[in-house]
């Protein structure tokens, strides 16, 4: 009896302390605002040394999805309840949306999310043979996979509609395209365009990913069309609402980091059966 509470106490401390961990890990990045690549840097950079660190304890791989689950959680609750109690007041209906909802928070979000699964991916890499190791890594792709897809549709949802329903854009189309890549690359005083830049590519990257592993041996070739599909259905929409601006190189930039997605999830699936001949079809098993 005394050997249980002791085990009891111990899964529970040890849950409890990796959620505090993954909550703080992003505030470094969160507080670097204003410099992209440091911010993603700085974040790769404590996540990485924290996920090795834990690891190295012995920390099931399903705790990690634990903490990923409530690192998301918790920042998207302290955004909504910043914003709604900012919109609450201000008479300003123009009133910045940018608590988490921007380019910047999301990717710091997403790239602990991404440190975390490479490194377990890499590690699935080099011990496939352990099935222990591969039935906890399956635990933890599973968790970590619905919790990412849910806080990308709270992103998408929440973060590209609902909170911007008050704001009031021109209902214009600009469809001159790669005016995006310039302003990006070639103007000085524009970090703004930057983050829009990077921001159109990578948020879409996650949903190519998962189509791809959705879609399995389904016809493929839908993945052409998709990206255009729900990119151009996007900027309508927000043409008609008029809580964005609607550009042919969102269109364009959306559909890239979905191909993007597209081709790391085929590319990873011949790495991993090549490494182990067939008996794991993907990284992405559930």
């Amino acid at each position: 009896m005394q050997n249980k509470r002791i085990y009891l106490f111990t899964k529970y401390a040890t849950e409890l302390i990796m959620m505090f961990f993954f909550i703080i890990l992003v505030v470094p990045g969160f507080k670097t605002q204003g410099h992209f690549f440091r911010q993603l840097f700085i974040t790769s950079l404590f996540t990485g040394c924290f996920v090795l660190l834990a690891e190295r304890v012995r920390v099931k791989p399903v705790v990690f999805g634990h903490g990923l689950a409530v690192m998301s959680g918790f920042w998207i609750a302290v955004a909504i309840y910043n914003q709604i109690k900012e919109h609450v007041a201000s008479d300003d209906n123009s009133i910045s949306w940018y608590h988490l909802f921007g380019y910047d928070k999301p990717a710091v979000m997403i790239m602990v999310y991404v440190i975390t699964m490479l490194f377990f991916m890499t590690k699935l890499f080099f011990c496939w043979e352990n099935k222990l190791f591969v039935r906890y890594y399956r635990e933890l792709n599973m968790f970590a996979s619905v919790t990412f897809i849910i806080f990308m549709a709270i992103i998408w949802v929440y973060g590209f509609w609902i909170c911007r329903s008050y704001l009031n854009y021109d209902h214009y189309i600009n469809l001159t395209p790669f005016n995006a890549l310039k302003q990006a690359f070639f103007d000085e005083n524009s970090k703004y365009d930057l983050y829009v830049f990077f921001g159109n590519i990578g948020i879409f990257i996650p949903f190519g990913m998962y189509t791809a592993v959705a879609m399995k041996g389904k016809a493929k070739w839908t993945l052409l069309f998709i990206p255009l599909i729900v990119s151009t259905l996007i900027e309508l929409s927000q043409y008609y609402l008029g809580n964005g601006e609607s550009d042919i190189d969102d269109v364009i930039m959306n559909t890239f980091g979905f191909y993007i997605g597209v081709l790391f999830k085929l590319v990873t699936d011949r790495i991993i059966q090549t490494r182990t001949k067939g008996a794991i079809k993907s990284f992405f098993i559930f």
